[in-house]
């Protein structure tokens, strides 16, 4: 029994490091895509969504994600990264995936407006911009959601599977474990 539950636990971080590169192979197509180079930003990037995920009930990975989001809806990098906040403030405010909220800021970053509306939000026709007027409405969600008991406890699940993606990296960088990869792709396709 004790066999099972060690297997599951490497086979977990296993998995947890292959979504976690998955992550960052989306977020590194979306900067290329943007013309800026990811090999220059990735740290930078690395520590926000580290700063993000320590304040907020998201986790590393889901900020990535919205990142990557938001950046190919807008191809607008600086606006992108600034706009992080907001998405995790209205997916809290709004009670959404954050994935939706990134597709909504995107949009919203590229001057549309009209899918607002769908999500219940009516801004004010009184000449502010639609993305200081959302920034206004939403500011704080996320960090007081976070600063909550289940806050909390969801930053602690993203702890322990930051854990786990560190031990799944470890174990698949070897040359062994890509080896034994490429050996079961190849049987695989045969």
């Amino acid at each position: 029994e004790m066999r099972h539950v060690v297997g599951d636990f490497f086979k977990s971080t296993v998995e947890a490091a292959a979504e976690s590169e998955a992550a960052w192979a989306r977020v590194a197509g979306a900067v290329d895509n943007a013309g800026i180079s990811f090999a220059g930003v990735r740290g930078d990037l690395k520590e926000t969504f580290e700063a993000m995920s320590d304040k907020t009930r998201f986790s590393e990975q889901e900020i990535s994600n919205a990142f990557a989001t938001v950046l190919n809806v807008s191809n607008d990098y600086k606006g992108s990264v600034a706009n992080l906040g907001l998405i995790t403030n209205i997916a809290i405010a709004r009670q959404m995936d954050l994935s939706s909220a990134a597709t909504l800021v995107g949009r919203v970053m590229d001057g549309n407006t009209s899918m607002l509306k769908r999500y219940g939000i009516v801004l004010k026709d009184n000449g502010i911009d639609p993305m200081t007027q959302l920034s206004e409405r939403f500011a704080g969600f996320a960090d007081k959601d976070g600063a909550s008991l289940q806050g909390r406890l969801h930053q602690i699940a993203n702890e322990w599977e930051e854990v786990k993606i560190q031990v799944g990296e470890a174990i698949t960088v070897t040359d062994s474990a890509n080896a034994a990869a490429g050996k079961i792709v190849t049987t695989l396709e045969s």
